[in-house]
């Protein structure tokens, strides 16, 4: 992987919210054929479906799909959950965060 910085960015609206990774719009669909945490979409700013949903679908996109299924709750965690305004934009710099998750893996398997 090489880059590990990225611009997310989200809006909350009554029919279904909409997220945004480096400007290109993402849909909860094909995170949904994964794991089905949210049949509403996507959610921020605290620890639920909702947001696992939205951590999933990111980590789909940003990271190897295998990579993605066995850290997106601990991505939801940092960072998902800390998103807490109806609409954000924020950088994000994913580079400690994996290497955190794989030293873990790593010293559990």
């Amino acid at each position: 992987m090489q880059k590990t910085t990225f611009l997310i960015a989200g809006e909350r609206h009554f029919s279904q919210n909409q997220l945004w990774l480096d400007g290109k719009e993402i849909f909860p669909e094909k995170s949904q054929a994964v794991h089905n945490h949210s049949p509403d979409g996507f959610e921020w700013g605290y620890l639920g479906s909702g947001p696992a949903q939205t951590a999933l679908a990111l980590c789909l996109e940003i990271i190897d799909p295998v990579l993605a299924v066995k850290f997106y709750q601990a991505f939801k965690n940092s960072f998902v959950a800390e998103w807490r305004e109806d609409s954000f934009s924020i950088v994000i710099d994913i580079k400690a965060f994996l290497e955190e998750q794989i030293l873990l893996d790593n010293l559990f398997e």
